[in-house]
């Protein structure tokens, strides 16, 4: 599933070699970045998220400010690529940003949330400032608080030492009393925006693909791929390798999905599998491209495991 014929949890094929590191993958995912495309926006979210939840904030940090300083930049934001809504299924139901000032607001936030938690609160403070003086909407401000509710929580799921400081900038800075609409009613005027409707569907994709895994059902799992991924393996080979694990069942921890496009996607899934070597857990980032009018999951971004 991606340049080295992953299996269903991003695992390369036995080699010889040992396992690196998470600090090890992490970094490998950074000089992936560097070397595929630095003015693409939406591979830095990725990588500080890999970051958050690993514990590494700084660099989580470092990857947050050069996504603000790009969202800043009009030329690279206007850049075909780059266009596209920033979309994510949440606890209250989809939502999605699609203008860059909203996509920049989310950005100031979620630096805020990571420089609080390296307590750094005179930046925090500084980051929830600038974002509250571009004056979006109320539905800008409500969308908002729910992706960030939704990373705090999946954040939670891998760093709960840090639930008593994520529950502090919650209360002072995503809780403070300001005007903000009733959460159903945000989210029946987010699910009427087409651009939602697709963010859901890559989103069904992905989690189908994994819970046909979890099924054991890997004909329906393959169908999942898009052509350039059949392409690199094989229906039999793939099929074969899923069966060497001896999977019993697979969880979706959380799935985000962090770009749609007209014909692409991209979208980041938690998920850990019950398999004969224990219950590994992996964070996967899949590009996905629209076939007949069915999205699929055509390359494998990056496979880190948890």
């Amino acid at each position: 599933m991606g340049a080295e014929a992953l299996p269903h949890d991003g695992r390369p094929r036995s080699n010889g070699k040992a396992e690196p590191t998470t600090f090890e993958t992490l970094t490998a995912q950074l000089s992936t970045l560097s070397e595929r495309d630095p003015q693409y926006l939406w591979s830095y979210p990725d990588v500080a998220l890999t970051g958050q939840l690993l514990g590494y904030f700084e660099i989580a940090n470092s990857f947050q400010r050069k996504l603000i300083s790009l969202l800043e930049h009009k030329k690279i934001v206007s850049m075909e690529k780059n266009q596209g809504t920033l979309a994510r299924n949440t606890k209250e139901g989809p939502v999605s940003l699609s203008q860059p000032s909203e996509k920049l607001y989310y950005a100031y936030y979620n630096a805020a949330l990571t420089s609080y938690l390296l307590d750094n609160k005179k930046d925090a403070k500084q980051y929830i400032q600038t974002a509250q003086d571009q004056q979006p909407g109320p539905d800008v401000k409500e969308a908002v608080a729910q992706i960030v509710d939704e990373n705090i929580t999946t954040l939670l799921s891998k760093q709960p030492d840090l639930r008593t400081k994520a529950v502090e900038f919650t209360d002072e800075f995503i809780d403070s009393g300001e005007a903000a609409p009733p959460v159903k009613d945000a989210k029946l005027a987010q699910d009427s925006s087409p651009s939602n409707g697709e963010g859901e569907a890559v989103g069904n994709a992905v989690r189908n693909h994994y819970e046909a895994i979890g099924e054991q059902n890997f004909e329906e799992a393959y169908s999942y791929f898009g052509r350039t991924q059949q392409d690199l393996i094989g229906q039999g080979s793939w099929i074969s390798a899923e069966k060497s694990y001896g999977i019993e069942d697979s969880t979706v921890h959380s799935l985000s999905v962090t770009e749609v496009g007209e014909n692409t996607a991209t979208a980041v899934i938690d998920v850990s599998f019950e398999d004969k070597t224990g219950n590994p857990r992996f964070l996967i980032t899949w590009k996905l491209t629209r076939e007949d009018e069915r999205w699929k999951l055509d390359q494998q971004l990056s496979a880190n495991r948890l």
